[in-house]
């Protein structure tokens, strides 16, 4: 991959997959963009009961700074679930500006994603209905196949495992899957269900 192209960084995964805790939008090198805690910034630093009006505002700011950035083909980074058409809009442009677009996804199984939003909420964070996190993680998995064929390079990370007090938590999200230019790079011996299921009937199927 060039060393001299601007970057898309895409750091995706649904809802409780841990994202935000393993691979932290802002160290990743780039301009980066987080909407989670750009709704909160806006709501005073409150995570819970955002108004329609601010989540809107946050969509704007989100959309516009993907927009200036490839505008002025300047790498950034940015949190998505991969559950929604226009990422993908976003990324066939910057690849169009020539930029490079990699996606690091983090996943684990439904349930174990439920149960982590609920604790979330119970301790004051952000959160999602049960029937949202269920619609999003089945986009965010069905669209996990095309995003290994389209994007430059993928690295697919099993969060399923939780920290220890003397682990990172990064160390307990091994890499399972790595695709460069759409051809597999890495595939682990014993992939985890979900991403045998997510896999299934692709071409990059285990």
């Amino acid at each position: 991959m060039s060393d001299t192209a601007p970057v898309m960084d895409l750091v995706g995964g649904p809802q409780g997959s841990g994202k935000s805790s393993v691979f932290p939008v802002a160290d990743r090198g780039h301009d980066a963009f987080n909407v989670d805690a750009h709704r909160r910034a806006l709501n005073g630093g409150v995570s819970q009961n955002i108004p329609a009006a601010i989540r809107e505002q946050a969509t704007r700011d989100y959309t516009a700074f993907i927009e200036d950035h490839i505008a002025q083909r300047r790498s950034f980074s940015i949190e998505v679930t991969l559950a929604k058409e226009i990422r993908f809009e976003q990324a066939e442009r910057a690849r169009r500006a020539g930029f490079l677009v990699r996606l690091t996804f983090v996943a684990t199984a439904l349930e174990e994603c439920l149960r982590r939003v609920a604790s979330r909420v119970q301790l004051g964070g952000h959160g999602v209905t049960a029937a949202v996190l269920k619609d999003t993680y089945a986009a965010s998995m069905h669209n996990l196949p095309r995003a290994l064929a389209a994007f430059d390079l993928v690295q697919v990370y099993d969060n399923s495992l939780p920290a220890s007090p003397t682990q990172s938590q990064s160390s307990t999200a091994p890499l399972v899957l790595e695709t460069l230019h759409g051809r597999t790079t890495v595939a682990s011996e014993s992939p985890p269900v979900w991403l045998r299921n997510a896999l299934r009937g692709s071409a990059y199927a285990q």
